[in-house]
This record gives structure tokens, C-alpha cells and sequence, in this order.
């Protein structure tokens, strides 16, 4: 999947919370309110909601090897130039396909430098 769902406070994996209570009749039910429970532990009290984030796997070779990276939110929109969020409401329009296919069309260098943990990304035409 290229995106996922992202606390609105530390940007950690969202999922939906269900809530269930009991009925008069003694039977349970669950709520119709959307809850949200961030993996964070440090956002455990808080009010969270989801925002789609990008989460773009990029597999990088030369010729001593193979790695994949992983492009995230910032990083990825400096290629899409869109948001997650703006992706997903179109995604199933012709836009979307068409800026996969320009990604695809581009050779990408990626400068990596592990000692200094900076990463430089340069967009080659």
C-alpha cells in the first residue's frame, strides 16, 4: 500500500477503535461514533484522528547491490506534488494513473550517506 493512516499528533500508525455498550435488553451493541486508537503510547488519553500519509516503498540499485527505502509523507510529495489525502479522493480518476505513470516515465538518483544519516534527492530528467 503507498499510504497509510497517520496519527494527527505523532504521525504513528492509526486504526479504527470500535466501541460496544449494553443494551436494556441486555444484549450488546457496538456505537456508530468513529474512534481512533494511535500505536503511540504517548498519545494514549488523547483525541486522535487518522490522516493519509504517504508510505511509498522505492526499491534503489547500483552495481553492487539492492535496497529498498522507503519515501515518506515530505519526501513524497516533493515528487507528487499532491497529499495523500488529495490522491485518494481521485484515485480512481484518470489523474491518478497518470502521475504513477510520470513517476514511472523518470530516472531518479538518490544520494545516500549513511555516515552523516542525510539523504539528498535530485530529480534527473
Amino acid at each position: 500500500m503507498w499510504y497509510y493512516d497517520g496519527c494527527n499528533y505523532c504521525k504513528s500508525k492509526v486504526e479504527k477503535k470500535f466501541e460496544t455498550y449494553d443494551k436494556d435488553d441486555g444484549t450488546s451493541d457496538v456505537r456508530d461514533t468513529q474512534l481512533y486508537q494511535c500505536s503511540n503510547k504517548d498519545c494514549n488519553g488523547k483525541e486522535v484522528f487518522p490522516m493519509s500519509r504517504f508510505k511509498i516503498p522505492v526499491r534503489v540499485q547500483d552495481s553492487t547491490g539492492t535496497v529498498t527505502l522507503t519515501l515518506f509523507d515530505h519526501e513524497a510529495m516533493k515528487f507528487v506534488r499532491k497529499t495523500a489525502k488529495e490522491l485518494i479522493q481521485i484515485q480512481d480518476e484518470v489523474m491518478f494513473s497518470y502521475t504513477l505513470h510520470l513517476l514511472k516515465s523518470h530516472v531518479f538518483i538518490f544520494i545516500v550517506m549513511t555516515h552523516y544519516i542525510f539523504f539528498n534527492i535530485v530529480i534527473a530528467n
